[in-house]
């Protein structure tokens, strides 16, 4: 099954949220689509809704990436390593 929010986000939002939410800044390459990437990848939820009566809690990208933001550097601080 797939588990998502049923909303797809492009690479560059992908990438600008993340620099908003970490404060960091990614090395960027940008390349065209490799033969075979499909332009477009969304979970549909609809199988685990209606079987597991389950739906998203965190929907919005900044979100999302902030609560995993969040256990990175909580996990990183236990391992000693700096976030």
């Amino acid at each position: 099954m797939n588990l998502g929010a049923g909303r797809g986000f492009s690479i560059l939002e992908v990438i600008e949220s993340v620099r908003a939410v970490t404060g960091k800044a990614a090395r960027v390459r940008m390349e065209d689509r490799r033969l075979g990437d499909p332009p477009i990848l969304v979970a549909e939820i609809d199988l685990a809704s209606r079987l597991l009566r389950w739906q998203p809690v965190h929907s919005s990208l900044e979100e999302v990436l902030s609560t995993a933001w969040a256990w990175h550097c909580k996990s990183a601080s236990h391992l000693g390593s700096p976030a």
